[in-house]
């Protein structure tokens, strides 16, 4: 597995497509990743996507790679342990938005119906294992 952070605006940069551009077993896949750490904060807006965003995760998924939205809500952990990431694709996203009538994807549908990305100990603290992307 191969991937690269792409630096955006919490580094001072433009927005791009998405955070993260991945390479696994002959599949590309570009992640996008928010953050919830406001206390019990139970929902991620859907225009926390910028339209920028979904395009870029779109053709992404359109010549064949994966294109996915990870949320992680930090408030669901204790001390350095990250809280919990749940991760579904763009094509997902973009059909909850038509579907659901309201502004925002509640965390129970997100821990019913999306995939919980487990944590990855490291040397300091916990990442997230996106190995689970490719399964």
């Amino acid at each position: 597995m191969w991937g690269k952070r792409i630096p955006d605006s919490a580094y001072g940069k433009k927005n791009d497509e998405c955070d993260f551009i991945l390479f696994n077993n002959g599949i590309f896949a570009g992640v996008e990743c928010k953050m919830n750490s406001s206390d019990n904060r139970k929902s991620i807006a859907f225009d926390r996507l910028t339209e920028e965003q979904k395009k870029g995760l779109m053709e992404i998924n359109d010549l064949g790679g994966k294109g996915w939205i990870l949320t992680n809500f930090r408030w669901m952990g204790t001390g350095n342990d990250k809280g919990r990431c749940f991760a579904w694709t763009i094509t997902h996203h973009l059909y909850l938005w038509q579907a659901l009538d309201r502004k925002s994807i509640p965390i129970d549908y997100l821990q019913e119906n999306t995939l919980c990305v487990p944590k990855l100990k490291l040397d300091k603290g916990f990442g997230w294992d996106l190995r689970v992307l490719f399964n």
